[in-house]
């Protein structure tokens, strides 16, 4: 069973989520919150907590403070945001921030339940929706008069190694899924902090969204 904490200032809506999930056998809502600053308290409070079911507006915090902030505190909870806002502005906000996955609150049952199932198996969410927004950006962008200095290319082992780190793999774990060495996995990490102009992990997400490169792992691995 999937423990979920929900950090929502609706209690019609968290009222709505617990009687759909209640019927599910997997995953369930044992806790709530109101705002962003008891939503962090739970968090460090309450150990079994599996996933956080996040809003991006609350009264107190955005939601992208209230993620940055959780995975301080717990490096491994996912977050999956369940939101009104679909503008790439905000997606590339919380994925930065360090979320999980990234639903519309008009999303299908099913498409819930599917997102809760993937982003607590550690891989990366996004409904198509929010998959379709960051592909029109990207289109947009691509428009622009941008030198390829600032426009990297990335090889399709490179790209695939960034997916993974934002994934949150590990580099033992990244070597293991792509069956190549721990020293290949590094080497090509190092490859992208020089390409893309960055001193550590904190910088490759930043700008793996800032340039839509995680379009191309999304694309390729079809993780929506």
């Amino acid at each position: 069973m999937i423990k979920i904490l929900i950090i929502e200032d609706h209690k019609l809506l968290i009222q709505g989520l617990k009687e759909l999930l209640g019927v599910n056998e997997c995953c369930q809502i044992e806790y709530e919150a109101l705002t962003g600053r008891e939503g962090l308290f739970k968090v460090q409070a309450i150990e079994d907590i599996d996933l956080v079911l996040l809003d991006v507006n609350l009264p107190d915090m955005h939601g992208a403070d209230i993620c940055q902030k959780i995975k301080e505190l717990r490096h491994d909870l996912p977050v999956l945001i369940l939101t009104m806002h679909a503008s790439s502005n905000h997606v590339k906000r919380l994925l930065t921030a360090g979320a999980n996955g990234y639903v519309l609150k008009d999303c299908s049952d099913e498409e819930l339940i599917e997102a809760i199932h993937t982003v607590h198996r550690g891989k990366l969410y996004l409904s198509g929706t929010v998959n379709k927004v960051l592909q029109e950006n990207r289109n947009r962008n691509a428009l622009r008069d941008v030198p390829s200095t600032q426009m990297p290319k990335l090889t399709s082992r490179e790209v695939e190694i960034l997916g993974l780190i934002l994934e949150e793999f590990t580099t033992d774990e990244m070597a293991t899924r792509l069956n190549i060495s721990p020293h290949t996995i590094i080497s090509h990490r190092k490859n992208l902090l020089s390409k893309l102009q960055v001193r550590n992990t904190a910088g490759l997400v930043r700008v793996a969204f800032e340039k839509d490169l995680i379009y191309e792992y999304l694309k390729k691995n079809k993780k929506t």
